[in-house]
């Protein structure tokens, strides 16, 4: 898993292309950034869910309260892979 190959790879490169972003009026820069920021979120929203399946393994128990549904993390692969 990793951000090299996206336009936007860090938090802080994301504040910057949100800034951008909404400053910008309707047209292929905006939809540019638009898209880079959702496969950036994607890719981020993936890395936080393997962070979870991985701490759940080293306890050993499942946090009842934050459970991921198989469904639910094949979909945001899928997702991530659309962008």
């Amino acid at each position: 898993m990793s951000y090299e190959n996206l336009d936007v790879r860090d938090g802080t490169e994301a504040q910057v292309a949100w800034n951008e972003m909404i400053r910008l009026p309707e047209g292929a820069e905006k939809n540019r950034l638009i898209n880079e920021l959702k496969k950036y979120c994607s890719q981020d929203t993936l890395a936080m869910v393997e962070i979870h399946r991985i701490l759940n393994m080293d306890i050993g128990k499942t946090v009842k309260s934050i459970t991921v549904d198989e469904e639910i993390e094949e979909k945001l692969i899928e997702e991530s892979e659309t962008y």
